[in-house]
């Protein structure tokens, strides 16, 4: 119980307050600024994928962080094969933005599509070289080796950090940013990460208070509250 008050303490005294509302001029975000000095890698991690709180904020996060920080890769937990065509519309505006989404599974959402209009809207002024891109650290070949994909969607991430040299946010799931290892010594993605790239790596993680989730089961969705 001390432990729990000692934890809503720190939090009611370090809070910033978000705009709840999708569309705003993100000002309510300049806390991260101060707070993301000097990282070059900003993990952005979500509890459970298809969740529209979280992607509403976090296209906040990426609209905030490429206008103002600086932030030129955007990379996601799928396959770059789904990407690429996703990373092209955002350099020249070709292709159906609406079925390059399909092949996305649970990113394939109204609010990825928004966020993908906002960039190419916004690279349309930069130079080619000064572009926001997109890239996929993920493969359907690592899948079937649960224990291991980790490790190699960081290694996939890292030689390609390592060319490009540019800030970066990565959208992934809060267990594969993850940079301890609480989870039975199991070395998540952030884990990796936070050995090569030391402080370089700043990990934002959503979860949820109350609300409801939608679980697949027998392909059919079920519906479970909690609090």
């Amino acid at each position: 119980l001390c432990a729990q008050e000692s934890s809503v303490d720190w939090i009611n005294k370090n809070a910033y307050q978000l705009n709840s509302n999708s569309v705003s001029d993100n000002q309510d975000l300049r806390f991260l600024t101060k707070q993301l000095k000097n990282k070059s890698i900003i993990g952005l991690g979500e509890a459970s994928h298809g969740t529209q709180e979280f992607y509403i904020q976090t296209r906040r996060i990426i609209q905030y962080l490429t206008s103002k920080d600086n932030y030129k890769i955007i990379a996601f937990e799928c396959p770059q094969t789904a990407i690429e065509p996703i990373n092209q519309y955002l350099q020249n505006g070709s292709g159906d933005l609406a079925a390059m989404l399909k092949p996305m599974g649970l990113y394939n959402s109204e609010e990825l599509y928004k966020l993908f209009q906002w960039l190419m809207e916004f690279n349309k002024s930069k130079s080619s070289t000064d572009k926001v891109k997109l890239i996929g650290f993920d493969s359907a070949e690592y899948w079937g080796n649960p224990l291991k994909r980790d490790q190699l969607m960081s290694e996939n991430f890292t030689k390609t950090h390592k060319i490009k040299k540019l800030k970066t946010i990565l959208w992934a799931h809060n267990l594969h940013l993850a940079k301890d290892t609480t989870m039975a010594n199991y070395k998540a993605m952030g884990w990796h990460l936070k050995q090569e790239f030391e402080n370089q790596f700043y990990v934002i993680g959503f979860d949820t208070y109350k609300g409801n989730v939608s679980t697949i089961s027998n392909g059919k969705f079920e519906k479970h509250d909690f609090e």
